[in-house]
């Protein structure tokens, strides 16, 4: 290959890469706090950094390898984090189906699908019965995360024939529950049955019915509609490659 050749290629090159670092962003996706494992886990490092990891961290750091956008992970409770959204001053909440989300001053703009979440109903060992309906659960005390919706059980709360008990995260409901000051909670399966196999004090939950079973999305702050094409491009080739299929199983 000639020098002329060499240098054709090289420029070509450095012209693509320029493109590349001209159009990357930096965008704020939400990581809830406290963690929500195993979808947002947040730990102390050796260095007493805080870190951030789990499912959400981990797609979004392949997801930035593939547009070469930057996506920073803001902590914030789940309430806090739906106003931010409302506000435009965060810019995407992961793993969201637009049901949850259909009452919010913002409902934001929706990527493709790239899976879905099962929420079931948790009991103490012994405590456990079939909830088909929600009148199953009239007269009982369910406790779910502030900012989650149940659109199923919506009408029952609202009306008190089923007391809701809010808390900040899974893992608080559950200290709940086990204290029994709450009958029952509403929780992901994946999250429970990874607290579960890595908590034996758990040991003694039981996982009853899927109370909600949907397929979930990133959400997008309509402000960052150009980011909307290069996270359903980056999912397909995930879905396609099975890195995401990867990631999930990673936190079995």
């Amino acid at each position: 290959m000639s020098i002329r050749s060499n240098n054709t290629i090289l420029s070509l090159s450095l012209l693509l890469m320029t493109c590349f670092a001209v159009n990357a962003e930096t965008y704020k996706v939400i990581s809830y706090t406290p963690s929500n494992p195993p979808h947002n886990i947040q730990i102390v490092d050796n260095q007493g950094k805080q870190k951030i990891s789990g499912i959400f961290a981990d797609l979004f750091t392949r997801i930035g390898e593939i547009t070469g956008d930057k996506f920073i992970m803001v902590k914030m409770p789940a309430a806090r984090g739906i106003k931010e959204f409302n506000l435009g001053r965060v810019d995407i909440e992961p793993g969201i189906s637009p049901n949850w989300r259909s009452y919010a001053r913002e409902p934001g703009i929706y990527s493709i699908s790239y899976g879905s979440v099962k929420e079931v109903i948790i009991f103490r060992s012994g405590d456990e019965f079939e909830v088909k309906k929600p009148e199953d659960l009239f007269g009982k005390t369910v406790g779910v995360v502030r900012g989650f919706t149940y659109p199923r059980f919506e009408e029952a709360f609202a009306l008190g024939d089923i007391e809701r008990v809010f808390n900040t995260s899974e893992e608080l409901l559950i200290k709940q529950l086990k204290a029994k000051r709450i009958d029952q909670i509403f929780a992901s399966k994946a999250s429970i049955e990874y607290m579960k196999k890595r908590e034996p004090a758990l040991s003694d939950l039981v996982i009853g019915d899927v109370v909600s079973s949907v397929e979930v999305m990133m959400r997008i702050h309509p402000t960052k509609l150009e980011l909307l094409p290069k996270i359903n491009k980056a999912l397909k080739q995930m879905i396609d490659d099975k890195s995401i299929e990867n990631i999930f199983a990673k936190y079995k």
